[in-house]
């Protein structure tokens, strides 16, 4: 895993916040994408990117996450029906490209935490998780998934 840290510019999206057990995030991301492309495709807008998930809290076992599921959109867009329009904040983020199937992400997630350890940086908020391959087409071996920390430096 290559870690580097680099300056991310605010992103507006169309976002759902959802707050789901660990073990059902599957299921609510899945409806939560859905919710996001109905009102995108409802007035013909194209993802300005790949979909993410961000994780404003702390995961805390056996309590429900709280989940924000987006997808960039272009800024010129201040509505949607039945999904937020915001921008998810910038900054200084630590970034890894995690690759292979979602269920590994947490090993990624551990190297990420000990190289942050390592340079003396410490996370700010809560991590991101950008699809940058679709499932549906992209073998789950080669998945990328690019995940983003933001860091104090």
């Amino acid at each position: 895993m290559e870690l580097e840290v680099v300056e991310v510019d605010p992103m507006p999206v169309a976002s759902v916040t959802r707050r789901t057990p660990v073990e059902e995030i599957g299921p609510a991301m899945a409806e939560a994408f859905g919710a996001i492309m109905t009102a995108i495709d409802r007035i013909g807008l194209t993802p300005a990117g790949p979909p993410l998930a961000w994780y404003p809290e702390s995961m805390v076992e056996g309590k429900p996450l709280l989940m924000v599921v987006a997808v960039p959109i272009d800024p010129d867009v201040t509505e949607l029906d039945d999904v937020d329009v915001q921008a998810l904040p910038g900054g200084t983020f630590a970034t890894a490209m995690h690759v292979g199937p979602y269920a590994g992400l947490g090993a990624t997630y551990a190297a990420m935490a000990a190289e942050l350890g390592a340079r003396g940086l410490r996370p700010a908020g809560g991590p991101r998780e950008i699809y940058v391959d679709d499932p549906d087409v992209t073998p789950e071996a080669e998945l990328r998934t690019r995940l983003e920390f933001p860091v104090a430096v």
